[in-house]
């Protein structure tokens, strides 16, 4: 879910209208995309051949934002050698519930950072405005996306190929920027071992000096991938993960369909 449309009644901050609805689009807002529908059009003139958008309590949120830059008496124009300003962020937002909204989401729905700063005031200035927020994809902006960065590597598979006296285990355990090696004791022997393989970005520090890359072998386990998914939206890496999965599966399918001739593709499809 994200700002799609703002409806600006007063701005007299410094910040062209413009920029302020992009700055406002781009703030995530915490409500599952899962409970809302994707607006739908409907035809409003038969002859023309027009339609229209429809919003609703289900493909719809409303907020509001009113902010007025009041500077108290008390406090003086210029404050440590700077204007006074007032700041306005993410948490100044007011949901508008619409028809049974309240129900559904009892604890509210806000921005998903309350402390995101969108404008400052000076004395006198002022921001009304009213926000629609509706549901997306990706691939019609960016802000839709739920993710911030997705990322896939291959397990690293680090082998101690020699054994290592002392202090050459400490010397692994030292040079390795990652910690990735770990010293054992076995017997009253101490050497390495490779304790977190995850850490490592096969930076080959490890291997770089003289006669290390006859002891270590790096190398990448070419079945096992490590997924990084950085969330920025209500809904959780891992369900993130699984609802791209989903619909990769629909559209292996819908593809599987379409060769099979049970149906056509798209006119419009590259």
């Amino acid at each position: 879910m994200a700002v799609e449309n703002v409806y600006i009644e007063m701005n007299t901050s410094i910040i062209f209208d413009e920029v302020l609805a992009h700055r406002l689009g781009l703030i995530p807002i915490n409500a599952d995309p899962r409970k809302f529908k994707m607006v739908e059009k409907e035809v409003s003139d038969e002859k023309g051949g027009k339609t229209r958008e429809v919003f609703n309590e289900d493909n719809t949120i409303i907020f509001t934002l009113n902010k007025v830059c009041k500077r108290p008496v008390h406090i003086p124009s210029v404050v440590d050698g700077r204007p006074y300003t007032e700041n306005i962020y993410s948490s100044d937002f007011k949901w508008q519930p619409q028809g049974n909204q309240s129900q559904t989401f009892p604890d509210g729905i806000s921005p998903l950072y309350p402390d995101i700063l969108i404008a400052m005031l000076r004395p006198g200035q002022e921001i009304s405005l009213e926000m629609h927020c509706r549901k997306g994809n990706g691939m019609d902006h960016a802000k839709f996306s739920p993710v911030a960065t997705s990322s896939y590597r291959l397990h690293p598979k680090i082998t101690i190929t020699k054994d290592l006296d002392e202090d050459s285990a400490e010397k692994l355990v030292q040079i390795c920027p990652m910690n990735v090696f770990d010293i054992e004791d076995v017997g009253s022997v101490k050497t390495a071992k490779v304790a977190r393989p995850r850490n490592c970005t096969m930076c080959r520090e490890c291997i770089r000096g003289p006669g290390w890359s006859d002891r270590i072998k790096l190398e990448r386990i070419s079945n096992h991938f490590i997924f990084k998914v950085e969330s920025c939206s209500a809904l959780k890496s891992a369900e993130i993960l699984l609802e791209s999965v989903q619909i990769l599966r629909q559209k292996c399918a819908a593809f599987i369909n379409m060769v099979d001739g049970s149906q056509t593709f798209p006119q419009n499809s590259a």
